[in-house]
């Protein structure tokens, strides 16, 4: 949560609101643990969220911020490749 709500203190989103996207920040970590791609995923978002473009952005963003951890922290021995 706290990683979360770092990412998103730029968004202009209540604390509250950037806490909702936490599940956004584990989902681009997955993401980057299993090498999958992230295109799709960041389609979705903006798709299901076309209505409020700040809380797409946000969720965006967290999923980004996820996908980063991952990349850059050394927490994680292993990644895992699985095919489409």
């Amino acid at each position: 949560t706290t990683l979360t709500i770092e990412a998103l203190k730029d968004s202009g989103l209540a604390r509250r609101d950037a806490e909702r996207a936490k599940n956004m920040f584990a989902l681009g970590l997955l993401s980057w643990m299993y090498h999958r791609p992230t295109e799709s995923t960041e389609s979705f978002l903006r798709g299901k969220f076309a209505k409020k473009p700040q809380v797409a952005e946000a969720n965006v963003a967290a999923f980004r911020a996820g996908w980063n951890f991952g990349e850059t922290t050394e927490d994680f021995a292993v990644s895992y490749q699985v095919a489409p």
